[in-house]
């Protein structure tokens, strides 16, 4: 029995090791995104209480290739969903919280990171949050609904730097 312990201990062990060889997270320090560019959404027309979709993709176009894009303190609606598709050495700087509008009950990705590189999706006060609402929806009986943020196709991606997302609910 103790000899099987030892076997098993030592294969789970060299396991383990295997799945962290190479590197891990982005490759770009934030010091540097942060330095490149700053695109604030309030800069591309995010008000509280309106649609901050388009704003969001606006400002991930202008920080794309290299900068961050920050979501200030406070609240916003998002009812448009938004596709940040592409770009490298950039990350969500998430200080405020991003409600689902109520009214938007279609499936699909709320925020879809995908085709990327050197990404950082972060909150610098740990106070950002992306809340769907997925209890409301569950309450009528569905079991389907919108994701919240999803990545695909992302090398080196962190998805947290100082601390993490707070309250993230998935919303199906």
């Amino acid at each position: 029995m103790k000899l099987f312990t030892l076997l098993l201990t030592t294969l789970l062990t060299t396991l383990t090791t295997a799945q962290l060889s190479g590197p891990v997270g982005p490759t770009t320090p934030l010091s540097s995104k942060s330095a490149k560019k700053t695109c604030t959404i309030t800069s591309y027309g995010a008000k509280s209480g309106s649609d901050v979709g388009p704003a969001l993709l606006a400002a991930w176009k202008d920080c794309k290739a290299g900068g961050v894009v920050v979501v200030p303190a406070g609240t916003w609606t998002i009812s448009t969903w938004v596709l940040l598709n592409g770009g490298s050495g950039w990350a969500l700087q998430l200080d405020g919280t991003i409600i689902r509008d109520k009214s938007v009950t279609t499936g699909g990705n709320m925020i879809f990171i995908e085709h990327t590189s050197d990404v950082e999706v972060f909150s610098s006060t740990g106070a950002g949050a992306i809340l769907g609402e997925g209890y409301e929806m569950h309450k009528t009986g569905s079991l389907s609904g919108p994701r919240l943020l999803r990545f695909y196709d992302v090398v080196s991606q962190a998805p947290q730097h100082n601390r993490p997302l707070k309250y993230v609910h998935e919303a199906h």
